[in-house]
């Protein structure tokens, strides 16, 4: 929680775009549970990136994210953490 204090949130839809995604390999036999999910009922939890000069990393989120991807989903409800003063 100490880590949180130091930083300012914000809730936004990013562009899927603009994420720095790493290449993942996803295989986990439920993979196809969550992507069955949001193709039904969309994105319901939001994905957690990290703003840093500009660009989005993942915190938390890197399934959903590759499930959206495959989905054709262009934009994804975030929470953006970003270093207070920068």
């Amino acid at each position: 929680m100490k880590y949180l204090k130091s930083m300012v949130l914000h809730k936004r839809q990013v562009n899927i775009s603009d994420i720095e995604i790493p290449v993942i390999i996803y295989k986990d036999p439920r993979r196809d549970v969550l992507l069955e999910d949001i193709r039904k009922n969309g994105l319901k939890k939001r994905i957690w990136l990290k703003e840093t000069s500009g660009k989005y990393f993942i915190r938390d989120g890197r399934h959903r994210i590759a499930c959206c991807r495959e989905l054709g989903i262009i934009t994804v409800p975030a929470l953006i953490t970003k270093k207070n003063g920068t």
